[in-house]
């Protein structure tokens, strides 16, 4: 209950849960998918970087944005309540009905196939069939990736039923894993992965002279936008961080920064591995 008598979210999220929901919901497959097609498109280390470091700029200006909004409404919903404070309780409610029946479910659906397909690598059975159910002209079937997928979305909504705290905890658990993982990369790259610095020789070529730049514009800085998306997705749970004047602008603009670190330094070790060519 609130000074009002009126019920309220428990703001049981601290600075550090804040930074990791930040982290860890901005550092996907991306930043392994995407350095070799921005390399690609570019042919320029260059150009490369650059993408990377306008995507962070760009992105943090939207995060100190937020951290504007997310201090002066801290309260659950992000997006929905600004529409619904700027624009009336119309534009909030479609907001809120899209991102409710189509947006996230969708975007919980796709990382959960993805963790179950990535899982198959390691367990190679996991895509055949564990059901198949005739069913009229069609048959039904269910396979194992399926269900990893459904246990995935199932245990990580129980954890969060449970409540606030343990589910901080397990996203800053699940954020120490993630950064520990693209650490070792970091390191057991430099270290181990044969590379060589000459291949930052022609740090500042652009062999494709305009059409580098046309695809820096239109595919490096696309791709790195997509690398550093999801930091709004704090504001969604202003109603549950603690001091969130204080917290929020921290925890987004720290997150941002650190993501940002992140992926120039795993970059900077895929290209010290490979050459421009051959990333």
């Amino acid at each position: 209950m609130n000074h009002t008598g009126q019920p309220e979210l428990i703001r049981g999220l601290g600075l550090v849960q804040a930074s990791a929901i930040v982290v860890g919901t901005m550092i996907g497959t991306a930043i392994f998918l995407v350095p070799a097609t921005m390399a690609a498109a570019t042919g320029s280390l260059g150009l490369v970087f650059a993408a990377w470091l306008l995507g962070g700029l760009l992105s943090l200006t939207g995060a100190l944005s937020y951290a504007e909004l997310a201090a002066a409404l801290p309260q659950a919903g992000g997006e929905y309540v600004y529409l619904r404070r700027a624009y009336g309780p119309l534009w909030g409610f479609l907001y809120g009905w899209m991102q409710s029946l189509i947006g996230k479910p969708g975007s919980i659906a796709t990382i959960a196939t993805a963790f179950a397909l990535f899982l198959g690598f390691f367990f190679h059975r996991l895509p055949e069939d564990v059901l198949r159910l005739p069913l009229g002209g069609f048959t039904f079937r269910l396979t194992g990736a399926q269900v990893v997928a459904l246990a995935t979305v199932v245990g990580l909504t129980v954890v969060n039923y449970l409540g606030v705290i343990l589910g901080g905890a397990v996203q800053t658990v699940f954020t120490i894993l993630k950064v520990a993982v693209v650490a070792g990369l970091v390191i057991f790259g430099f270290a181990l992965g044969g590379g060589n610095w000459a291949h930052y020789q022609n740090f500042f070529a652009a062999p494709k002279g305009r059409e580098a730049l046309s695809a820096f514009f239109g595919i490096a800085l696309v791709e790195s936008l997509w690398a550093y998306d999801g930091w709004n997705n704090l504001a969604m749970v202003g109603g549950e961080v603690r001091e969130p004047e204080r917290n929020l602008p921290r925890a987004l603009i720290y997150g941002v920064a650190a993501v940002g670190l992140i992926y120039l330094v795993v970059n900077a070790v895929y290209f010290y591995v490979l050459p421009i060519g051959r990333a």
